[in-house]
């Protein structure tokens, strides 16, 4: 993917690293013509991306620090969010609300040193999370995971990324979506040539 390369340095050369208090942050997934990025169905997958969007994929998460998705798709994909050999690994990085990640997903087993953020509410000593952090995971906790500004400073602070991509799903698009410029600096959007049609989630969705 040539354009990657020069399209994000274009970006972080006026990005403020150093004094920002979150990372740089790629939003990037696919649609459909009809602006939809996933089914109302959970069960049935919605496949939108081919082979050169995940070329594209690779290609930028191979220049950041953290790939971000939400416990829903990682319950559902169970992704690895991995690069070639031949690049450094992102961080994965897990909104978990209520501390769901199973410590056997693929994202755990790999060992890329993920992180799992959850809310305060759920973040006490447990069985589950014992398990997550013997395993190699770091949990953090903010007051509520749905906070994205909140999320970033402490992806940036405790843990140092200095640039995230977020792929998704549905619910987190949207979210950072609506947060515009105070949580997104580049959006990457894939269109495949489909109509999904009433049964799909938008990802923009027209106010009232």
């Amino acid at each position: 993917m040539d354009f990657v390369d020069p399209l994000l340095a274009a970006d972080f050369s006026g990005f403020d690293f150093d004094g920002a208090p979150r990372p740089f942050v790629v939003l990037s997934f696919a649609q459909s013509l009809d602006a939809c990025i996933g089914a109302r169905d959970a069960a049935t997958p919605l496949l939108l991306s081919g082979a050169a969007s995940l070329a594209m994929t690779h290609a930028v998460r191979a220049r950041v620090d953290g790939v971000l998705v939400g416990s829903g798709t990682l319950a559902a994909d169970d992704p690895r969010l991995t690069v070639r050999a031949e690049y450094k690994q992102p961080r994965p990085v897990v909104l978990d609300a209520r501390l769901r990640t199973r410590p056997e997903a693929n994202i755990v087993r790999l060992g890329h040193r993920p992180i799992v953020v959850c809310d305060h509410a759920h973040a006490a000593p447990s069985e589950r999370r014992r398990a997550l952090e013997a395993a190699g995971v770091e949990v953090a906790a903010v007051a509520s995971v749905r906070d994205l500004a909140a999320v970033l400073r402490v992806l940036k602070a405790r843990f140092g990324l200095r640039a995230v991509m977020v792929e998704g799903g549905s619910a987190v698009i949207a979210s950072f979506l609506a947060a515009g410029k105070s949580a997104v600096d580049r959006l990457i959007i894939t269109i495949a040539p489909v109509v999904v049609g009433p049964s799909g989630v938008k990802a923009f969705q027209r106010r009232r």
